[in-house]
Parts: C-alpha cells; structure tokens; sequence
C-alpha cells in the first residue's frame, strides 16, 4: 500500500468553477505534483516512467 495517494484532476478552475488553465494534473497526497498540458505530454512521462521502471528492476 503507498503512503500517498495518487489522484488526477483535469484543468485548473477558480471558485466560481471557471477554467483558467487546461491541462491534466497529477496530485499525491494534497498537492499537484505534476502539470501536463495535453495527453501526448501525459503518455510521454508515463513511458518515461515505464523505462524507468525497467531499468530500476535489472540494477535490483
């Protein structure tokens, strides 16, 4: 189980709910960790993750 919790949001809005940047957000815990602006942008870092993630299993 991780310690935070990943979540994901889309856009940011004021308190009237009005968009005022578009865009695809991770959050852990509270805060948002990441800002991507379109999904090609998201799909790029998750398959930077996922070679990451290969290369941290081999050096295990």
């Amino acid at each position: 189980m991780s310690k935070y919790k990943l979540a994901f949001s889309i856009d940011m809005h004021d308190s009237d709910g009005d968009t005022y940047e578009e865009g695809i957000l991770l959050h852990l815990g509270n805060g948002v960790i990441l800002h991507f602006n379109n999904l090609k942008e998201y799909d790029n870092f998750i398959d930077s993750m996922q070679g990451m993630r290969d290369e941290i299993r081999e050096n295990l």
